[in-house]
C-alpha cells in the first residue's frame, strides 16, 4: 500500500545530496552536472537536494556549468585554507550555497562567517569521543555529519554506533546528515564485497523512535523491511516533519538505486514516463 503523499513528500523531500563526483561513483565534472540537471527535472526530482562539491573542486565546476544552469550547492570543505571559496560562490549568479560540511580535522568552525541560516555540519571523527564530539558540535551551533560507508568494511559503523550518533543527536536537539553507504533503502550485506550497509529507511524510523524516546537499535537491525513500512504506514505528517529536522538527510553518489527501493516498497509513486 502506498505511503500517504502528504506524509511521503514530508519524509522523502530532498533527502538525497548529490554526491555523483565522489566515490564509488566519481563521475567527471562534465558528466556529474548535466546528470544532476536530470535527475533534479526527473519525475523524482522533488527528492534530491544539494550538490556536493569539494572546495578545491569548484573552479572545475564553474568552468563546466552551463551560463544558464543555476544550482544549489553543499560544499565541502577540509581545512580553514578552503574558507576563501565561500567568496567564489557568493561572486557568481549561477551559485547559491544551500549547505557547508566541514571535515573531522576542520578545527574552529566559529570561523565561518556565512550566514547562519545555512545548514552546516561538522562531520564527527569516528576514531574520537563521540560525546566530547557532539557537545562541540552543539557549542558551535552547527549540525553533525557521520560517515555511514566507504571503500572497506572498517568505513561502515556499527548499529551501536550508529544508534549513539542517532541518539546523541536526538538528545541535544541536533540536526545530523550521513554520508556514503546509503543507496539503498533498506539494511543488507553486499554480495559483492561483504560490507553490512545500513539503509537510509532504517536511519529514518530509528530517528523516528528515538524521538519518541525508544532505543532506535530495532529499527536499524530490520533487514526484511516489512516492520520499517508498518512504521512509515503509521507516521503521521507532524510525524515525518520532525523526523526531517532531525535527520536532514545524506550524500549519495547515486540516485536511481533509492528511489526504485522506495517504488518497490509502494512509499513513494512510480515514474509515470
Amino acid at each position: 500500500m502506498s505511503s500517504d503523499r502528504t506524509t511521503s513528500r514530508a519524509l522523502f523531500e530532498s533527502l538525497i545530496d548529490d554526491a555523483a563526483l565522489f566515490p564509488p561513483a566519481k563521475d567527471p565534472m562534465d558528466v556529474a552536472l548535466p546528470g544532476h540537471v536530470e535527475r533534479r527535472t526527473s519525475p523524482h526530482g522533488w527528492m534530491l537536494g544539494r550538490f556536493l562539491v569539494a572546495g578545491t573542486r569548484l573552479e572545475d565546476l564553474r568552468e563546466t556549468l552551463a551560463r544558464d544552469v543555476s544550482m544549489d550547492l553543499g560544499l565541502i570543505l577540509a581545512a580553514p585554507a578552503d574558507l576563501d571559496v565561500l567568496n567564489v560562490v557568493d561572486d557568481d549568479r549561477r551559485l547559491s550555497l544551500a549547505g557547508i560540511e566541514l571535515g573531522p580535522k576542520f578545527g574552529d568552525s566559529t570561523s565561518l562567517a556565512v550566514d547562519p541560516s545555512i545548514p552546516t555540519y561538522r562531520e564527527i571523527d569516528r576514531s574520537g569521543d563521540l560525546d566530547d564530539q557532539l557537545d562541540q558540535v552543539s557549542t558551535d551551533g552547527v549540525g553533525a555529519k557521520l560517515r555511514t560507508g566507504g571503500l572497506e568494511a572498517g568505513a561502515f559503523p556499527s548499529v551501536d554506533e550508529l544508534a549513539s550518533f542517532i541518539t546523541g543527536c536526538v538528545a541535544r536537539d541536533l540536526g545530523f546528515k550521513c554520508t556514503a553507504g546509503l543507496h539503498n533503502a533498506i539494511a543488507h550485506t553486499d554480495e559483492a564485497t561483504g560490507f553490512e550497509h545500513h539503509g537510509f529507511l532504517n536511519i529514518l524510523c530509528a530517528t523516528h523512535a528515538a524521538l519518541d524516546g525508544e532505543d532506535p537499535s530495532q529499527a536499524l537491525t530490520d533487514r526484511v523491511g516489512a516492520g520499517l513500512i508498518k512504521t512509515v504506514s503509521a507516521i503521521t505528517p507532524a510525524d515525518a516533519t520532525a523526523i526531517r529536522e532531525c535527520f536532514h538527510g545524506y550524500g549519495s553518489c547515486v540516485f536511481s538505486e533509492p528511489v526504485d527501493d522506495l517504488v518497490g516498497l509502494g512509499l513513494i509513486e512510480g515514474s509515470s514516463r
